[in-house]
């Protein structure tokens, strides 16, 4: 509902009917008595939709008792018989709301309407007809356009106040009380070669949120990263609550891993949130696990985009075949020009998930699909929403397309696909401090200058190693 009851009353007593129902473009359930209905203007809805009506109390009293009714009759084929009787449709005077001055539904009129933005307020507009409809129904296959305009209307974002509804029920998190913080179960997924994926776990061990309070499962399914994840358990495992390891030897597939992370926090009384968080997704702001509760959403992802591209881990929209489609708003979101919480029908690589949903998680149900694909479907069966946040960007992607780890150092041949990651890894902090206009360049002693070029850790030994490969190859 997007406008005041006051609006929609108005509205209804202009007409003259004492019951108004909603139209459509689709003659349902019974399309033969499509001949049966009054003709309509051009560009009219002529069909009756049950899913919204108002009318008088005493009108819809006898329209209800007129005829006995099964739970499993169909409602809309019961309004249907009344409004074609003309006898009964001139007894209640009945009436369809053929221009959607108050009824909008969506299914099959989804190009018929478009968000008009008005300072502090957002309508929906009727481009057909000219109309600003106030009850919005997504009816048939329209549903995930309703979600799309949700986003919107009623108040839940404007273009002078952006995001109303991303300020309630913001949930506290106390940075000075670590005893309060629920535990979580954070499952780490490296479903393929992955570059710099050290600089990763950093990252993932980088994360403030406290560690006794975090277990950690890690599904390894690559053979080449095996030492990688060894190596980090070794260290750091102490640091945790608990941590447990899936590795290419357990020949469990993806699936049967994302699942296994989320029984993990089912099965413990106290795991109050589970984070699954793919290796290709870096999380670069260290509170970024406390940034997501705080926005208190069932299933919260945070926008991740790959850097300098259009690609990002959430879709906006889907085609008939229910994988991707851009939505319109797509390039707004992503390059911060609408800023938000979405509801959305796909995310992917990084999202938070509250106890509460994990039991209607399944990464299998849809054995066809990829599991992140199969997730967010079975949800979206199940009416649960999904939500995609840029209110604060966390982090970004990395491109693990051409990844080579039959080099003896891959990671050096990632310059140019994933150039943010090189420049971590291997170009001196100050190396571009000293390119701007102005800046002097130490000088120990004449004709010599301390120039930063490369890291000390990471360049010489990697590059040696490189270079000393392929000589000997």
């Amino acid at each position: 509902m997007t406008q005041p009851p006051s609006d929609v009353v108005r509205k209804f007593l202009a007409r003259g009917h004492r019951v108004l129902f909603g139209a459509e473009s689709f003659c349902w359930p019974d399309i033969g008595v499509a001949v049966d209905y009054p003709a309509v203007g051009l560009g009219e809805k002529p069909y009756l939709n049950s899913g919204g009506f108002i009318g008088h109390v005493s009108e819809l009293r006898e329209i209800v008792a007129h005829a006995a009714l099964q739970d499993n009759d169909d409602d809309q084929r019961y309004y249907t018989k009344i409004f074609l009787n003309e006898h009964l449709r001139t007894k209640w005077r009945i009436g369809l709301d053929t221009r959607s001055e108050i009824f909008q539904n969506l299914n099959g009129a989804v190009e018929d309407v478009e968000l008009k933005f008005y300072g502090d307020d957002t309508v929906l507009h009727n481009h057909i007809t000219g109309t600003l409809p106030a009850v919005v129904h997504g009816n048939g296959e329209a549903k995930l356009f309703l979600h799309h305009l949700g986003n919107y209307l009623a108040k839940w974002w404007s273009e002078h106040d952006g995001c109303r509804a991303c300020r309630e029920n913001a949930k506290v998190v106390d940075p000075s009380d670590e005893a309060s913080y629920p535990d979580i179960v954070v499952g780490y997924f490296v479903e393929h070669p992955t570059p710099f994926l050290e600089d990763g776990l950093d990252l993932l061990l980088n994360l403030t949120y406290p560690k006794k309070k975090m277990t950690l499962l890690v599904h390894n399914a690559v053979e080449y990263h095996r030492g990688h994840i060894a190596d980090f358990i070794a260290r750091h495992s102490a640091l945790y609550k608990e941590v447990k390891a899936i590795g290419p030897e357990d020949d469990a597939n993806e699936a049967e891993a994302r699942e296994a992370a989320v029984q993990e926090c089912l099965a413990m009384a106290d795991c109050a949130y589970y984070l699954s968080l793919d290796a290709t997704a870096r999380l670069t702001v260290n509170t970024s696990i406390e940034l997501l509760i705080q926005q208190n959403r069932p299933f919260l992802a945070p926008m991740l985009l790959r850097p300098n591209t259009m690609w990002s881990n959430f879709w906006g929209s889907l085609n008939k075949e229910g994988f991707y489609a851009r939505s319109e708003d797509y390039m707004d979101i992503i390059h911060g020009r609408r800023i938000g919480v979405w509801n959305v029908p796909h995310v992917t690589e990084t999202y938070l998930i509250q106890r509460h949903l994990l039991p209607n998680i399944s990464y299998s149900r849809h054995g066809a699909l990829d599991p992140d694909m199969a997730l967010t479907r079975h949800l979206r069966e199940q009416g649960f929403f999904i939500y995609v946040s840029n209110l604060i960007i966390l982090g970004h992607l990395i491109t693990p397309d051409y990844y080579n780890t039959s080099f003896a150092e891959p990671d050096m041949y990632e310059i140019f696909t994933n150039p943010e990651e090189w420049k971590q890894a291997y170009i001196h902090p100050d190396y571009f401090q000293y390119l701007k206009e102005g800046v002097e360049v130490p000088q120990p002693c004449p004709d010599v200058y301390w120039f930063p070029i490369a890291t000390a850790a990471k360049m010489p030994t990697r590059l040696c190693s490189s270079r000393t490969a392929m000589t000997s190859s």
